[in-house]
């Protein structure tokens, strides 16, 4: 059997995986909203932005800023944006710090 022949390359960037929320772009005081699928309730869709968040701090922010942004998720049901969905609810994410 043929043994295998590699290149080896030096100073090749690891590509970087997209976010799929823009917690990088939020200053201290913003917001936003995510509208709960027909298949999700409101409370799946705030663990998920719980943890979301959690995975960007811990890996992103403080690595990269040495410090930890602070984020406050809460489920609406009375916004306009909550009245606008097909569900009536939404969940809506603050950068606290």
């Amino acid at each position: 059997m043929a043994t295998a022949t590699f290149k080896i390359e030096r100073n090749v960037p690891v590509p970087r995986k997209p976010y799929r929320y823009p917690f990088s772009e939020m200053q201290i005081g913003d917001s936003f909203t995510v509208h709960v699928g027909e298949n999700d309730t409101a409370y799946t869709v705030a663990n998920r932005l719980r943890s979301s968040a959690h995975w960007y701090i811990q890996t992103y922010a403080a690595r990269n800023f040495g410090y930890e942004k602070k984020i406050v998720v809460s489920i609406d049901r009375h916004s306009d944006a909550a009245k606008r969905s097909r569900k009536k609810e939404c969940v809506r994410i603050w950068r606290t710090e």
